[in-house]
């Protein structure tokens, strides 16, 4: 994909000996397409797909999340999308509902109101966006919680990191590298996106833990469980408040 000299490297799997071709380039194209991704369906765009951002990135208008931000119709179609495709792409990014039911006209002029406003997400759920190795949803929101501010998360050093729950000496490097490393494109997505900390309500300091099945899916309940201040965690510990339970639960 960009040329670099790729290397095998040995692992041991289940008591197997594997071989992985590896590329050791970060500016890895196929690599990084992987990435985007990853921030994309973390944010919940919809609508732009392995191929979609695959043309992008091969177009040479997508290298980090927040070029997904500066695209407009003729970047898209200049990528080998058509013109319908481009503005459900870019209608995607801009979380516009149900863009797939407005004509194209009406759909442009969702999107121009669209661009003017940052996207909000909670900052736990950016942080899970950027793909860091072992740091993923939990390490978000215990880091959110510890710190309860994005600038003191990316000023801290691996030691402070370190004494955060659910945050271990080896997790923190990582955090610490890839914050420090990827300092100039994290500030350029802050243009565009805009953290939320965890709100304050009637379940503010209540620690939920979802078992089983739910109507609308446990993604909604955890919603609307942190809409009211309450945090949700995947496993029963003694800060837990209350454990609900769906349907066929372990």
């Amino acid at each position: 994909s960009c040329g670099t000299t790729t290397t095998v490297e040995k692992s041991i799997s289940g008591g197997e000996e594997m071989y992985e071709l590896v590329c050791p380039c970060s500016d890895c194209p196929a690599q990084n397409v992987t990435g985007l991704l990853h921030y994309l369906t973390v944010f919940g765009v919809m609508g732009l797909g392995e191929s979609k951002v695959a043309d992008l990135v091969e177009g040479g208008k997508v290298k980090i999340p927040a070029d997904f931000y500066k695209l407009d119709v003729s970047d898209v179609v200049d990528c080998g999308l058509s013109k319908r495709q481009a503005l459900l792409a870019i209608a995607g990014i801009h979380m516009i509902s149900s863009p797939e039911k407005l004509e194209d006209d009406k759909l442009e002029k969702e999107i121009k109101k669209a661009v003017k406003d940052k996207k909000s997400i909670p900052l736990w759920k950016l942080f899970a966006s950027f793909g860091i190795e072992s740091a993923g949803k939990s390490a978000g929101k215990a880091l959110v919680d510890y710190f309860q501010d994005f600038s003191k998360i990316r000023k801290a050093d691996s030691a402070e990191l370190s004494l955060v729950p659910d945050v271990g000496a080896k997790t923190a490097m990582i955090i610490c590298d890839y914050l420090k490393q990827h300092s100039d494109s994290i500030d350029e997505l802050l243009k565009f996106v805009e953290p939320e900390l965890p709100k304050i309500g009637p379940l503010s300091g209540k620690i939920f833990v979802l078992t089983g099945g739910f109507p609308d899916g446990k993604s909604s309940l955890e919603k609307a469980i942190e809409e009211k201040g309450g945090k949700c965690s995947s496993s029963v510990g003694k800060s837990t408040s209350y454990v609900v339970v769906g349907t066929d639960a372990g």
